[in-house]
C-alpha cells in the first residue's frame, strides 16, 4: 500500500498529536504502575503504525530508521540470540522473551519515526514531558511523606501504602532516567520550563534517598560523573562546580549506605568479596552463582531469561535467610545476566549496539556541544549503571523506559537525514 495522506490533513495531525502526547506522558506514568505506562505506549504504537501506513513523511522516516547502522546492529543482535536458541534450557521461552525485546525496539522505532516527522511540535512534547514528570514526582514525594495524593488512590487506596518507600522504589530509578531528558526539555523550551526541570531534579534526588534505592544512587553518581566529563570539554569553571557536586553526592551516598548497614550485613556469610555496606551479601552470592554459570557456558549461555530456572538456582544461601535463594528471580546485574544467558556472543552483540550509540553521541557532542547528545550520554550512563544492581534487563517496563527516552532524545534534529 502506498502512503498517500497529505501531511496536514486533520486526521493525520490528530494522530500525530496523540502519539506525541502519549509518548511524553508514558514514562512518568510508571509512577502509577506498569500497566499505565505500557498501555499508553501500546496506544502510541497503534497510532504510529496507522501513520506509517497512511502518511508519506512518517513512512519515509520509518524506512530511513530501518536502514540506519544502528538498525543493522539490531539485526546482528537478533541473529546472535537466534544462534543461541538451540543451547537454551528452554528454547521456546528464550525465543518468546527475545522476540518480545526485538518487538519493543521495532515499536519504539515506529514512535521515533512519528516524532522525527513533526519537529515543529517538539516544544509541545517537551512541555508535556516536563509537566507530567514534575506532577508524577511531586505526587510520589507527597506519598513518601505519608500524604496520599493521586497515585495513592489510583493504586489501591491509602491502605495499600503502608510501605510507600517499597512501592515507589522502582519509580525512583525511572525518575532518575527521566531527569536528564527533562532537563534537556527544559533547556529546549526555556523560561519557567527550565526552572521546573531543575526542581524536578531536586525531587528525584529526594525520592531516591527516601526510597533507599541503591541502584538509583549508583545511577545518580554515574549521571553526575558523565555530566562533569561533558562540561569539562568547554567550561572549566562549570566542570569544577559539577565535580564538586559529584564529590559531595558520592560522599553523602557512601555515608548513608554505611550508616544504614542492613541486618544481612551482620550475618556470617562466607566467600564475600565486597564490603557488605556497599553490596549486600545475598546479591554478592547471586553474582557469584551467575558468574559460575557463565564460566560453564561461556559461548552461547544457558538461554535468555533462564538463569533462575536452572538446577541450583533455588538452593538456599547459608547464613542469610530461609528465602535467600541463589537466584530468586534474576541476577540483579545486566552484564552478568547477559553473559550467563546469552554467552559472549550475545553480550558482545549488545555491547556493539551500545558502544556504537555512545560513539555517535560522543563524537557529535565533541563537535557541536549540543544538549541532545549530552542528554543521551547521561541517560545511557544512568540507565546502565543502575542496571548493574537492579531489575532484570528483560523486564518490559525497564526496557521500554530506556527505549522511549532515548528515542525522544534522538528524535531531535533535522528530519531529512538519519540521526544514526
Amino acid at each position: 500500500m502506498t502512503p498517500v495522506s497529505p501531511r496536514w490533513t486533520p486526521n493525520v495531525l490528530w494522530l500525530a498529536y496523540a502519539v506525541i502526547f502519549l509518548t511524553a506522558i508514558s514514562v512518568p506514568l510508571r509512577s502509577l504502575g506498569k500497566a499505565a505506562m505500557q498501555g499508553t505506549l501500546g496506544m502510541a504504537c497503534v497510532f504510529s503504525l496507522i501513520l506509517i501506513i497512511s502518511n508519506r513523511d512518517v513512512n519515509a522516516q520509518f524506512k530511513r530508521a530501518l536502514q540506519s547502522r544502528l538498525a543493522l546492529l539490531w539485526g546482528i543482535l537478533g541473529l546472535a540470540w537466534v544462534i543461541g536458541l538451540p543451547f537454551s534450557f528452554n528454547s521456546l521461552g528464550s525465543f518468546e522473551i527475545g522476540l518480545r525485546s526485538l518487538g519493543y525496539m521495532l515499536g519504539t522505532t515506529m514512535i521515533y519515526a512519528v516524532l522525527r516527522s513533526y519537529p515543529e511540535h517538539h516544544a509541545w512534547m517537551w512541555k508535556v514531558l516536563t509537566a507530567s514528570a514534575f506532577a508524577a514526582g511531586f505526587d510520589a514525594l507527597l506519598t513518601l511523606n505519608h500524604i496520599p495524593f493521586i497515585g495513592a488512590h489510583l493504586m489501591g487506596g491509602v491502605g495499600a501504602f503502608s510501605n510507600p518507600s517499597g512501592t515507589y522504589k522502582p519509580y525512583a530509578v525511572t525518575a532518575l532516567c527521566l531527569a536528564p531528558v527533562v532537563i534537556l526539555a527544559g533547556h529546549h523550551v526555556g523560561g519557567q520550563w527550565k526552572r521546573l526541570a531543575y526542581v524536578h531534579l531536586l525531587i528525584v534526588v529526594m525520592i531516591i534517598f527516601m526510597t533507599g534505592n541503591r541502584s538509583a544512587m549508583a545511577g545518580l553518581i554515574a549521571m553526575l560523573g558523565i555530566t562533569s566529563l561533558c562540561v569539562a570539554t568547554h567550561s572549566r569553571r562549570t566542570f569544577i562546580g559539577v565535580l564538586t557536586i559529584l564529590a559531595i553526592i558520592t560522599g553523602i551516598i557512601a555515608s548513608w549506605l554505611y550508616m544504614r548497614l542492613p541486618e544481612a550485613a551482620l550475618t556470617h556469610v562466607k566467600g564475600l568479596y565486597l564490603p557488605t555496606w556497599l553490596v549486600d551479601p545475598h546479591r554478592q552470592k547471586i553474582w557469584e552463582f551467575t558468574f559460575d554459570k557463565f564460566l560453564e557456558h561461556p559461548i552461547f549461555g544457558i538461554g535468555i531469561d533462564q538463569i533462575n530456572y536452572i538446577p541450583g538456582a533455588h538452593k538456599i544461601v547459608p547464613g542469610i535467610s530461609a528465602s535467600a535463594y541463589q537466584v530468586p528471580s534474576h541476577p540483579h546485574n545486566w552484564m552478568l545476566e547477559l553473559a550467563s544467558e546469552t554467552g559472549l556472543v550475545g553480550l558482545c552483540a549488545v555491547l556493539l549496539c551500545l558502544g556504537y550509540l555512545v560513539y555517535v553521541l560522543s563524537i557529535r557532542y565533541l563537535k557541536h556541544k549540543d544538549g541532545q547528545s549530552m542528554a543521551g550520554l547521561v541517560l545511557i550512563g544512568a540507565f546502565f549503571s543502575s542496571s548493574l544492581f537492579n531489575f532484570s534487563i528483560w523486564t518490559s517496563w525497564w526496557q521500554l523506559t530506556f527505549y522511549i527516552l532515548i528515542a525522544m532524545v534522538l528524535s531531535m534534529g533535522s528530519k531529512v537525514r538519519s540521526n544514526l
